[in-house]
């Protein structure tokens, strides 16, 4: 059985995820082909120095303005893309976990949410992405860390909020966390949605022959520390 496990002592978001993920081998062209139906954006991918690690970095980047999205519009942009049908249903799981996180939040219906950051091109890409890049890579069970969570304020379409953002602490119950000294957003709202659709379990990694290892680099400022790791082995 293949297992993906994932270090998130230093935070997790949906770019961070996939960009380890295309470290550890997923077809870059592959994930951008299959989701180039969703709209017009850019995926760079560049091999970065964070600190002494060698990583990889993935930025995404939409094609003019964007408009806020609903849940349903997301869901349909999701269905657009060429997706085999287990990264389609994680995917529309893990919005479906962003949904009642902002309703939650908000005090509303998951069906009456606009998505602002969270349902922008760059937040599809990385939550499609990385289900079909886990898919590509033959992964059957995915295991994560205790999570590392920054400090002080965010940014956002609503301001300035505490951190995690709201939607993030929300979707982070039953999910192990370790607070970092740093004044930086570690964990994104579809990261954490992401480790609550896929993560079975959270603690030590666990016992498996190890094939490869990958590392992606964050691009918020946080300096070479801002490093998500990802090991797949057998299990």
């Amino acid at each position: 059985m293949r297992i993906a496990y994932f270090d998130c002592a230093w935070g997790i978001s949906g770019t961070l995820a996939l960009a380890a993920l295309i470290d550890a081998g997923a077809d870059e062209d592959v994930i951008r082909k299959a989701l180039e139906p969703v709209g017009a954006f850019d995926l760079a991918v560049e091999e970065v120095a964070a600190g002494t690690v060698r990583a990889t970095r993935v930025t995404v980047r939409a094609a003019g303005r964007e408009p806020t999205r609903g849940h349903l519009e997301v869901v349909a942009l999701l269905r657009s893309a060429a997706l085999p049908a287990r990264a389609l249903l994680a995917a529309e799981q893990v919005y479906g976990r962003l949904a009642e996180a902002e309703a939650a939040v908000h005090g509303t219906s998951p069906d009456r949410v606009t998505f602002h950051e969270i349902g922008s091109i760059r937040s599809l890409v990385g939550v499609a992405g990385t289900a079909l890049a886990l898919d590509l890579l033959g992964v059957e069970r995915v295991a994560a860390s205790p999570v590392g969570t920054g400090r002080g304020r965010v940014k956002t379409a609503h301001g300035l909020l505490p951190n995690p953002a709201p939607a993030a602490r929300e979707l982070l119950r039953d999910i192990p966390v370790e607070s970092r000294d740093v004044q930086a957003e570690l964990v994104t709202p579809t990261g954490a949605a992401i480790l609550g659709v896929w993560a079975e379990w959270f603690g030590p990694m666990p016992q498996m022959t190890v094939e490869v290892v990958g590392h992606g680099a964050g691009t918020g400022g946080v300096g070479p520390q801002n490093v998500l790791r990802v090991t797949l082995g057998e299990g």
